[in-house]
């Protein structure tokens, strides 16, 4: 007989591994700026309650003009990560 897998459970031991992984990103973001490699990032997130944070953050070296095209390049490659 097979083994009952409740959904939420197995939501919340993914949850648990990829946490480290979503630390892990960010930290190397966070020591790119403070290296002076990045000069904008648009971000989006959403937490488990649904409640979603947009923005953008820069320095006066980058255009808002480079962070609308970034905002589309993420735009397209979110809607091809779907596709495959």
């Amino acid at each position: 007989m097979g083994n009952l897998v409740l959904i939420e459970s197995a939501r919340a031991e993914r949850s648990e591994g990829d946490k480290e992984e979503l630390i892990s990103g960010l930290e190397t973001l966070l020591q790119r700026a403070k290296n002076g490699e990045i000069k904008g990032i648009c971000f989006a997130g959403v937490d488990f309650s649904g409640d979603m944070t947009l923005g953008v953050l820069r320095r006066s070296a980058c255009g808002l003009h480079e962070l609308i095209g970034l905002s589309h390049i993420l735009s397209d490659s979110l809607l091809e990560s779907l596709r495959q």
